[in-house]
């Protein structure tokens, strides 16, 4: 866990220095969770959270990565001790905290300005979902993002196959199997979480040299 701590104590240090990159996602949040808020009323919250949780995980992730080819430290990384899987996994909880600090300062915002048009809490039930099963679930789509970008250059993969998650939840949401998420959010929870285990245990099937040599290549 060591070394996983001092990826994410390195990204977090790099993600905080661009100051450009957040000041761009603190306008964007602001903006969006008022319009949002004040146009989709009780949806809003429930949209917004999880949108800008994706778009900030999505931006500050590939900003981590592509820093390791624009600084040439990739090279580092294959003469270093370290496991890919904690390098990977360091990568993306240091986007993902960012990420979700920005999810849950959105979230704020819409229920705020929710219980002041209306004087009425969200519902806990879906309130629920987008903060904890939604999360959980977004760190098994970084971690396909990320393994597309170092693998093949390019997150097309994982946009791919994010888009056939996207037409699957709109077809489950047509057959109201989606309700039953709203029922049984747990079982999706525990669900999420063992495929994070599992995840990470694949992640240690990686040989590291192939891997990061594929990275370094891949943008070429």
């Amino acid at each position: 866990m060591e070394e996983v701590k001092f990826f994410v104590k390195k990204e977090l240090r790099y993600l905080l220095h661009r100051k450009e990159h957040l000041g761009f996602m603190v306008l964007f949040v602001l903006v969006f969770a008022v319009v949002s808020s004040l146009e989709l009323k009780e949806l809003g919250p429930l949209f917004l959270g999880p949108l800008v949780l994706f778009v900030t995980l999505w931006t500050f992730l590939i900003l981590i990565l592509k820093s390791e080819q624009a600084n040439n430290t990739v090279s580092f990384l294959l003469a270093s001790p370290f496991e890919f899987r904690e390098v990977i996994i360091g990568k993306i909880a240091a986007a993902f905290l960012l990420a979700y600090s920005a999810e849950l300062f959105s979230f704020g915002i819409g229920a705020g300005v929710f219980w002041f048009r209306t004087a009425q809490m969200l519902p806990l039930s879906a309130s629920l979902q987008v903060l904890v099963v939604i999360p959980i679930w977004s760190w098994l789509i970084a971690g396909m993002l990320a393994l597309s970008y170092v693998l093949f250059g390019s997150p097309l993969v994982a946009q791919v196959v994010g888009l056939g998650f996207m037409a699957l939840f709109i077809n489950l949401g047509s057959t109201g199997t989606v309700g039953f998420l709203n029922s049984h959010p747990v079982l999706f929870v525990l669900l999420g979480l063992t495929l994070i285990v599992l995840s990470y245990y694949l992640l240690g099937r990686f040989d590291r040299e192939w891997v990061v040599k594929r990275w370094k290549h891949s943008a070429s």
